[in-house]
């Protein structure tokens, strides 16, 4: 018995120091995500792809700082007049909104970067926002509209050969 309780801490403890460690890593990244937004002599697009990684860090934990943060991406992005990187931001709000089951807002979000990816015809970004419109039609019991979007991502995909299966 007392073999199996050391097991158990030992263990226990090794789990602990394995999330420690990746706590550390996380925070040591995010930290230089911050430096990167925070650097005005960065590339407007790397300043954007930080701010963006930094809020889609918060969206479990601190829903309401990351959305503050993509309304940062978002209005730098139109600032600078990046269409795809405007549409990114809505994404992101989309994503950070799906974490808290709000549905009807993040379809709104991803309906906006649909959009714009429609407007600067970038294929990748529309069959994702279909992907994400379909997940968010699953997600309210809307089968139909769920397949209708779920059918054409995959269709622009087999186009680009970008089909990936999980």
């Amino acid at each position: 018995m007392k073999a199996f309780i050391k097991h158990i801490a030992f263990l226990l403890l090794v789990t602990l120091n394995l999330f420690q460690g990746l706590s550390t890593y996380a925070q040591t990244n995010l930290d230089s995500l911050w430096g990167v937004w925070n650097d005005k002599t960065q590339p407007d697009t790397n300043r954007l792809n930080a701010i963006n990684n930094i809020a889609l860090s918060y969206r479990h934990d601190n829903p309401d700082t990351a959305i503050i943060l993509a309304e940062k991406q978002l209005a730098f992005a139109q600032r600078l007049g990046l269409k795809k990187w405007q549409a990114k931001a809505y994404t992101t709000m989309g994503k950070i909104y799906g974490h808290q089951n709000e549905y009807l807002i993040t379809l709104e979000y991803f309906l906006k970067s649909l959009k714009l990816y429609e407007e600067t015809a970038d294929r990748n970004g529309i069959a994702n926002s279909y992907h994400n419109i379909g997940s968010i039609y699953g997600s309210l019991d809307d089968n139909p509209k769920a397949i209708e979007y779920y059918n054409k991502s995959v269709k622009i995909k087999k186009k680009r050969k970008k089909i990936f299966f999980f």
